[in-house]
């Protein structure tokens, strides 16, 4: 790659990193409202592949359904019966991953795009 190519790269590389930056911070923000930290979350976040990948489908399909939505944000707290009923899983999957499963609704409902694509395994840029 010549200089000017390598240039145009750089850029790039730091738009895209000032861009990820720019939704972690406001992400930062929305999380705080609800009293989870990033260290909190990094604590509660589910250690298997497979529980991780259940809770970000459950995450997905909650924050399209405002009966879920809704009073999450209004009392800032997790239906957990609601959601277990509507993603047909038992409360304890619910209760298990509550804290990820607030985090990564908020995710998808506030289209963090670069974050959505990060935690669904769409971006190859491991950010954490």
């Amino acid at each position: 790659m010549d200089l000017i190519g390598q240039l145009a790269q750089n850029r790039a590389d730091l738009h895209d990193a000032l861009a990820y930056r720019e939704e972690i911070e406001d992400w930062q923000d929305d999380l705080a409202s609800f009293g989870i930290s990033l260290d909190h979350l990094a604590d509660q976040s589910p250690k298997h592949e497979d529980t991780r990948q259940r809770a970000i489908n459950i995450s997905e399909k909650s924050a399209g359904h405002p009966p879920i939505t809704k009073p999450l944000y209004q009392k800032k707290r997790l239906p957990i019966k609601l959601t277990a009923e509507f993603n047909q899983v038992s409360q304890k999957v619910i209760q298990g991953s509550k804290t990820f499963i607030i985090s990564v609704i908020i995710l998808f409902k506030e289209e963090y795009h670069l974050l959505v694509g990060w935690i669904k395994g769409e971006d190859e840029n491991d950010l954490l």
